[in-house]
């Protein structure tokens, strides 16, 4: 016998206790593939603090690469995903507007997503920053506009 609301009882019992887990997206400053990021999952700690335009490190060719977090997400299950390597600063160093932009002249001019981070941010600044420990960034808040 076949009883259809108990079916969909239980199919809503399995999926609402399924694990949702945290995945974001970068762009690496050693390469990226035409005008995407590329995703990586991140543990449940470290979620809360990660914003669009955070720096992380991340496993990316035969080493670690730095990357700014361009999108965070959720899903059920991460399918053959790395995770990240670190967490670097967790004051943006791009605002989200930046990051659209980046996306945009990439596809737009047909250049990698990474070569475009490059003019917003080079990788010499970030590992400046990085040997003076981010001292002096602090969170500003967005111009208010008319």
């Amino acid at each position: 016998m076949y009883f259809p609301h108990f079916s969909i009882l239980c199919t809503s019992y399995i999926i609402s206790h399924k694990k949702l887990f945290v995945l974001i997206e970068v762009i690496p400053f050693g390469g990226s593939i035409d005008d995407q990021g590329l995703t990586y999952f991140v543990q449940d700690d470290l979620a809360e603090t990660m914003r669009v335009g955070s720096l992380v490190e991340v496993p990316f060719r035969s080493g670690l690469d730095m990357a700014v977090v361009t999108k965070i997400d959720t899903a059920e299950t991460p399918e053959n995903l790395k995770s990240i390597g670190a967490f670097l600063c967790s004051i943006p160093l791009l605002a989200p507007y930046q990051v659209t932009i980046i996306f945009a002249l990439s596809s737009y001019y047909f250049v990698h997503a990474h070569q475009i981070l490059s003019l917003f941010l080079s990788k010499g600044l970030v590992k400046y920053l990085e040997k003076k420990n981010f001292e002096g960034l602090e969170m500003r808040k967005a111009p208010e506009q008319k």
